[in-house]
């Protein structure tokens, strides 16, 4: 697939534009929380956070979503979808406060100062980091069953979905236990992904 036939999309421009301009900054929030409200709760709460953004004084770009993650209780991969705002030029401070009047874990978010990664809403530490410098989008099949985005409104009404590529995990106390063990996550504060 042709970068420069993606890259005329208007709001996937704008994206990669606010991405890889070290000066831009922008957030990423969602106001979905499947495991606490129905369907129809969601997208209300969706409107609500459109709202919060305009009178904030922001812009955004609407976004679907997608993660995937370990169901406790069945054990499987489970993939989750969710409607999410792209919010260009937002404060780290005003993005955390989205993060946590809508109840999110964590929010994505980029800057100069703080680079660009996916910040947890419960002390603003960060969780991943992004690169934000050569190959900061992937198309790939692999990286896009993990997590991915896509335009809602689409001048093209191409359904592309983009990963944001992760440089850096910072492994919670669980994934440190299974995957690289309890010694390794004391020798490391980060484990390289690429």
């Amino acid at each position: 697939m042709a970068y420069e036939r993606i890259f005329k999309e208007s709001s996937l421009s704008r994206i990669w534009k606010h991405v890889t301009d070290p000066k831009n900054s922008f957030g990423v929030v969602s106001s979905y929380r499947q495991d606490l409200y129905s369907i129809e709760e969601n997208l209300k709460r969706h409107e609500n956070l459109k709202k919060d953004i305009r009178n904030m004084g922001y812009g955004f770009i609407e976004q679907k979503s997608g993660y995937s993650y370990k169901n406790k209780e069945t054990g499987l991969e489970t993939m989750v979808e969710e409607k999410s705002c792209f919010i260009p030029e937002i404060t780290f401070e005003d993005c955390l406060k989205l993060g946590k009047i809508f109840k999110q874990e964590s929010i994505l978010y980029k800057d100069q100062e703080k680079g660009f990664g996916l910040f947890l809403c419960s002390n603003g530490s960060m969780d991943m980091k992004f690169k934000n410098a050569n190959q900061i989008f992937s198309f790939k099949t692999d990286d896009i069953k993990n997590a991915y985005s896509q335009l809602i409104k689409s001048n093209n009404n191409h359904n592309i979905k983009f990963s944001y590529v992760l440089e850096h995990y910072i492994p919670s106390m669980t994934d440190a236990y299974k995957n690289v063990g309890a010694k390794k996550l004391l020798e490391s504060k980060w484990i390289e992904i690429c």
